[in-house]
């Protein structure tokens, strides 16, 4: 790593620091000291501590220079291609300017007009950005040669629009981009400095060109000044965590740090791995693991005070002393337990998973901006071009569960008569009818109820198919349960929504055998359970606020698609949630998502918590949301104990926006604030074996005691067994011996059934051998 360098206003002299600097602040790093003496730690006053002095002037910071890789496939691993445009390659060629040992060069083809790469960044806030400096080489001259940004939205800079920028000429060019450069690439805004989650290059078709080439180097960020850095020192240096759960709590307890600032992660090491696991990336929890002392080495902090947030390198090594360590709590009884209490505070990852190192980079801007990392990650299955990284995903939720996060995976998939092979294949879509009808490879789609029918239908091709896809999405669940992860899975969200293919078709009561949406949904729920033997799911079952007039042709207009259609939907009200309510014992946690711009209405909180009251109490959470609930909408519907907002597009001004954002996650609960989280195991199996009580005598009575299991609610059957044979309709819970079975043993096969899970079995102990007068006999 280059050290950053400084310079003055209309110096020449370009500024340069290697591509792994800093990934959450873009200034200097504050250095600060252990003092005081040995002693018990006791939690400290907040107090104002020296900041570290700036140099004027501005600075700058790289965001590509092509250096930190290896070779090609390296550098190739960082980016991900478009794949709805042309190909291409990356190769690290020599730099463009004296000083710069490697440059990138991108060869590109066009497809459908352009071709290009972009990669996620863990490190995109830039307040006081000024401009990008950069080198490149046209080896086309002539192309739209372009850098974008994003932010949820994309913002480009052509090359050709550069002052200064020759487009005739393939010399290496020397430039300086303007911020103001970076366009909106449609619509209005201005690119949100706070906030920058991708960059990418593109190449866009000019005449008859069929391919080129582009070298770049050294792509530096230029800001306008050095930020001053608050000190963070320990006054003592052994510390104990008392009742304390984590890490960055304890931290935060002891700490000497400016009034009203949280240490928000830290990076350190462990001298007992058993009692704190290391962190080599930014973790926003630390959970101890047991009691004990362990030799905590502080490697980092970042620290949020009056609205940003700063690296902190304090070289620190705390003496930690754990005692009356918490016990685990479980998912759905932590989040019962915070009804009308508070709300966790969340956020779905809905960037690409092509470079695992960047798979939170939505809760780091979180985290940067409002000073809270979110306590739920969400996740999802993929489709199309991102399948591929499926594994990437899974492992991302290994790692948030690990830091001591809920975890959740949605379910945006391809229609169910498309292969495991074909997903990758699929496309979201749009709602439009021409889109959606009939059936095409993705999520915005339509089945027939000929083809719905069959879904459902055991042994059809279509059900045999679904069944394929189900065992690719077990496969990479079972990874989560053999590392004790604790998985809320939300499959079929929105089913009241019908542009979904899954969605718009409710169960109707009177009918058994109509079934719809919630019927996929037991199916679903079963096979993985039953089929595949998952223990690990806290099950989601989710609804949308929609209009009253959704669902029905005389006003909403989305539906007129199905009028005349053989198969084709029939009307239905799309705000009569219990329609599509899978059954109590098929979900855990009510979600409803709320995209209404109506916002929270009152009626729909009503629904939600009269629904998840009848079926047993339980808990709500607002699923997904552009909009944040208010203070006051949070008071209207206290029974909501998470919020989740639906990535990168809630920061634009029209949801909720920066300012809402951040009154949101002030009130909200973030990681650290939250409990150790119990594994979750919904296997059934015997606390105290069962037994056959009763003398084995001929024509005596014995009756099966089922003995104690490990969850609750479980009902049983029972299979009678005489030596080593079944008993053919001896499957009450008594049992009397024949003429026949003297001399034999006799013993009991019990099964245990629960709703949300597979089915065990224990057999009891042999009795005796059967005899005439009940005499004791050997065993």
């Amino acid at each position: 790593m280059r050290r950053t360098t400084f310079f003055p206003p209309g110096s020449r002299r370009r500024a340069r620091v290697g591509a792994l600097a800093s990934l959450v602040t873009i200034g200097a790093l504050a250095a600060s000291t252990l003092g005081g003496t040995a002693a018990s730690a006791r939690p400290t006053t907040d107090t104002d501590t020296p900041s570290s002095t700036s140099t004027s002037g501005p600075y700058t910071r790289a965001l590509e220079d092509a250096e930190g890789y290896a070779d090609d496939a390296a550098l190739t691993a960082a980016y991900t291609r478009n794949t709805n445009g042309g190909a291409t390659a990356l190769h690290l060629v020599d730099g463009l300017h004296e000083g710069s040992a490697h440059a990138l060069r991108l060869d590109y083809t066009y497809a459908s007009g352009y071709a290009g790469v972009s990669r996620p960044l863990a490190d995109g806030y830039w307040p006081g950005l000024e401009s990008i400096d950069l080198w490149v080489q046209d080896l086309t001259p002539g192309q739209d040669v372009l850098l974008q940004l994003n932010d949820g939205a994309s913002y480009e800079a052509h090359l050709s629009k550069v002052a200064g920028f020759d487009p005739t000429t393939t010399a290496p060019q020397h430039l300086t981009i303007p911020v103001a450069d970076f366009a909106p690439k449609s619509g209005s805004g201005t690119l949100d400095l706070k906030g920058v989650t991708s960059f990418a290059v593109y190449a866009n078709k000019v005449g008859a060109t069929t391919a080129g080439t582009v070298v770049l180097d050294d792509i530096d960020l230029v800001f306008d000044q050095e930020p001053v850095v608050p000190t963070v020192t320990f006054p003592h240096r052994r510390v104990t965590a008392d009742k304390v759960s984590n890490l960055i709590t304890l931290l935060n307890d002891t700490a000497a740090k400016p009034a009203g600032s949280t240490i928000v992660q830290a990076t350190w090491t462990s001298s007992d791995r058993k009692i704190l696991a290391d962190a080599d990336r930014l973790a926003p929890k630390g959970e101890f693991q047991a009691n004990g002392r362990t030799r905590v080495h502080l490697t980092s902090l970042t620290l949020f005070s009056d609205g940003t947030t700063f690296t902190v390198k304090p070289d620190a090594t705390l003496d930690v002393t754990v005692r009356r360590l918490p016990a685990p709590v479980g998912v759905v009884d932590y989040l019962k337990s915070l009804t009308g209490k508070g709300m966790l505070s969340a956020m779905h990852h809905d960037q690409s998973y092509a470079d695992p190192a960047a798979a939170d980079v939505l809760h780091q801007r979180v985290a940067r901006e409002f000073g809270v990392y979110p306590a739920l990650y969400s996740a999802d299955f993929l489709t199309g071009r991102t399948v591929p990284y499926r594994q990437n995903m899974i492992d991302e939720v290994k790692r948030q569960w690990a830091n001591g996060n809920l975890v959740q995976i949605m379910f945006h998939v391809s229609p169910p008569q498309y292969t495991v092979e074909q997903e990758a294949q699929g496309d979201w879509g749009g709602d439009s009818g021409p889109e959606t009808m009939a059936s095409p490879n993705r999520i915005y789609s339509f089945l027939y109820q000929d083809q719905f029918d069959q879904l459902l239908t055991d042994g059809t091709p279509l059900n045999e198919n679904w069944k394929k896809r189900m065992d690719e999405y077990a496969r990479y669940l079972q990874q989560l349960e053999d590392a004790g992860v604790t998985v809320m899975l939300r499959p079929f969200h929105e089913m009241n929504q019908h542009v979904f293919w899954w969605g718009g078709r409710p169960d109707d009561p009177s009918t058994p055998q109509v079934e719809g949406s919630p019927a996929l949904y037991r199916m679903f729920h079963d096979y993985l359970v039953k089929t595949k033997g998952l223990t690990n799911i806290v099950w989601v079952w989710d609804v949308q606020d929609l209009p009253d007039d959704f669902g029905f042709a005389d006003g909403d207009a989305k539906f007129d698609r199905y009028e005349g259609v053989p198969g084709g939907l029939a009307e239905y009200d799309a705000n009569d949630w219990r329609s599509f309510d899978p059954g109590k014992d098929y979900y855990d946690v009510l979600a409803v998502d709320y995209y209404d711009l109506d916002k929270y209405q009152q009626k729909y909180y009503d629904q939600a918590k009269s629904i998840a009251a009848e079926d047993g109490g339980k808990p709500m959470i607002i699923g997904e949301t552009f909009y944040l609930p208010t203070a006051a909408q949070e008071k209207a519907a206290p029974d909501y104990t998470l919020a989740m907002p639906w990535g990168a597009r809630t920061w634009n001004a029209e949801n909720t926006g920066p300012e809402g954002m951040a009154d949101f996650y002030s009130r909200s609960i973030g990681a650290s604030g939250t409990p150790r989280f119990a594994t979750l195991d919904t296997t059934l199996r015997p606390t105290t074996q069962p037994t056959v009580r009763g003398t084995p005598r001929l024509a005596g009575r014995l009756t099966v005691d089922p003995g104690r299991w490990s969850l609750d609610d479980t009902t049983f059957t029972y299979q009678w067994r005489v030596g080593d044979r079944d008993v053919p309709g001896a499957t009450g819970a008594t049992y009397v011996p024949r003429l026949r079975d003297l001399g034999k043993r006799v013993s009991v096969v019990v099964t245990a059934h629960r709703p949300g899970a597979a089915d065990g079995t224990a057999t009891t102990a042999p009795t005796r051998p059967v005899t005439l007068f009940g005499l004791p006999g050997r065993r």
